[in-house]
């Protein structure tokens, strides 16, 4: 099999103890034991609605990761979607095609998901032995006999958890363990690119001249390299909708933007899409990012990270944007990606200077 793996796309499943995520995501943003102090799972209160939006899980991040390792088959979230907490993130899901597995209590609040789970994965693992990878995003120890079992069956293990909720015997167990606020990161750096892609464009437009070091007036302004973000750094969608109009004093649900259910290359998370250009070039930003995560090689080829894109976003045409070839759309882009013809491949312009046939 491990022959297999390396002549084929990877072939992965993803269970996510959905669940667990959001209340862990919740008590690592508000403070240990919020969720039960606050009794979010009611979200009765506009105060509540703003903190659950502000600790927002982002499930395109795990995914997107996922994707990363090879063709994402199976993707399954397990929860009790009765839960207006829960059932909120409903039309996202839906959107990545997430099998939304509905688990009622059986007691207390109790709900059985990591039972289910576990019990679904290894049936899928046995009738479908093309899977080569089990991504289980949870963070509790009682998955160890599943990577146990994934791994007699020559699977390789990835686990994903929010920092502070995982267990160390569930993260021991696994063959690659992920930190959620890791995956997030790679995703920070492309809001931080839109950033400077406005200033940049704003720049340009006001006539005012950038700096001799070539950074722009708002650089100061920008996050210092290597530091860590906050749990709650991206969610400006969430930020925007618990702001809502003021004064007003909802209780209610608050709906997801209503751009997101545009089409949006890279993920599908509502970018921008009045700008394929633009929305072009974020996407083979994160390709290449991933396209690291996975290979102890700085240089990507460019057959992985065209696949990586398509796997981000099915809909990724570099003809569709001008470019009769996909070196000739990564070459428009050297300012941010350095191609080396003599290997076909890439890399980002951020990790230094060009090998040397």
């Amino acid at each position: 099999m491990s022959t297999a793996i390396e002549e084929l796309p990877g072939r992965v499943a993803v269970y996510v103890d959905f669940e667990n995520l959001v209340i862990s995501l919740y008590d690592a943003t508000h403070g240990e034991g919020a969720w039960r102090r606050d009794d979010a799972r009611k979200r009765a209160t506009p105060a509540i609605v703003d903190k659950l939006e502000s600790a927002r899980l982002d499930l395109d991040a795990i995914i997107d990761y996922a994707a990363s390792m090879g063709v994402v088959t199976i993707c399954r979230a397990y929860c009790d979607w009765t839960v207006p907490a829960f059932a909120a993130y409903g039309r996202a899901l839906t959107r990545r095609s997430v099998d939304l597995v509905q688990m009622f209590p059986m007691s207390g609040s109790k709900n059985g998901a990591d039972i289910r789970l576990a019990v679904d994965a290894l049936e899928d693992l046995e009738r479908f032995p093309y899977l080569t990878h089990l991504m289980v995003a949870a963070g509790d120890s009682d998955y160890v006999p599943l990577a146990q079992k994934a791994r007699r069956l020559d699977r390789r293990v990835i686990g994903v958890g929010v920092a502070g909720s995982v267990g160390r015997y569930w993260e021991l167990a696994c063959d690659e363990f992920r930190q959620y606020d890791v995956l997030v990161t790679l995703d920070d750096d492309d809001d931080d690119d839109d950033t400077a892609d406005e200033a940049t464009d704003e720049t340009a437009g006001s006539g005012t001249e950038p700096a001799a070091d070539g950074s722009t007036p708002d650089a100061a302004d920008a996050p210092a390299e290597g530091t860590k973000p906050q749990v709650t750094r991206r969610r400006r969608g969430a930020r925007k909708s618990a702001e809502g109009t003021p004064g007003e004093t909802t209780g209610q649900v608050a709906e997801e933007p209503a751009e997101e259910d545009s089409p949006a290359q890279g993920s599908a998370r509502g970018r921008r899409s009045d700008d394929p250009a633009r929305t072009a070039r974020k996407l083979l930003l994160r390709a290449l990012k991933l396209g690291h995560e996975q290979r102890t090689d700085d240089w990507v080829p460019l057959s992985m990270v065209k696949t990586l894109m398509l796997r981000l976003a099915p809909d990724f045409s570099e003809r569709a944007i001008g470019f009769p070839t996909f070196s000739a759309f990564v070459e428009s882009h050297r300012e941010i990606v350095m191609y080396d013809t003599d290997h076909n491949a890439a890399r980002l312009a951020s990790m230094g200077k060009p090998r040397k046939g």
